[in-house]
């Protein structure tokens, strides 16, 4: 089973993500590791790997 990207507005106040964050940056929020492509105003979080590394 494929998951969707999570979709986080750009200037979102619960998931400060910075708005010069490069496509393809690997982040970690919520104790998980996400890429991060950003889509017009929004950016697309795809999971990588869930729980703590």
């Amino acid at each position: 089973m494929e998951l969707l990207p999570i979709r986080i507005p750009v200037h979102s106040r619960i998931v400060p993500i910075p708005p010069d964050v490069p496509d393809g940056t690997t982040i970690r929020y919520a104790g998980c590791l996400f890429s991060v492509r950003r889509v017009g105003e929004a950016y697309e979080l795809t999971l990588l790997r869930v729980g703590h590394v």
